[in-house]
């Protein structure tokens, strides 16, 4: 089971973590970039950001990295209170082109 990483979400750690090529420094811009507004939707968007950081030879390519642009996995967060009783919910939730599901819940209440 294979999961990629969505480089449009990651945070500066986990974007550091694909490769070792790719310092904080480098996370730090994706990330800034995306403030910006700036987001990839391919391969060849963001090997254009990631290109510098590398020794012309090197082969890199988007498998190896495990990059990915969509997210299937998405976490919520809410809560709710009425009157002296509050109530926070977390839930996992999975999505692809056929389901959504909800794979862990979570509650706390306090009184």
């Amino acid at each position: 089971f294979e999961v990629t990483i969505n480089v449009n979400t990651a945070p500066v750690e986990l974007i550091t973590c694909l490769d070792e090529e790719i310092d904080e420094s480098l996370a730090q811009q994706i990330v800034a970039d995306r403030k910006g507004g700036t987001y990839y939707s391919s391969w060849l968007s963001f090997f254009g950001k990631i290109r510098p950081a590398y020794a012309p030879e090197a082969d890199i390519n988007q498998e190896e990295l495990r990059v990915g642009f969509a997210s299937s996995y998405f976490q919520l967060h809410s809560f709710s209170s009425f009157g002296d009783i509050s109530l926070s919910m977390r839930q996992l939730i999975s999505r692809n082109e056929r389901e959504t599901r909800t794979l862990m819940r979570e509650f706390v209440s306090s009184e």
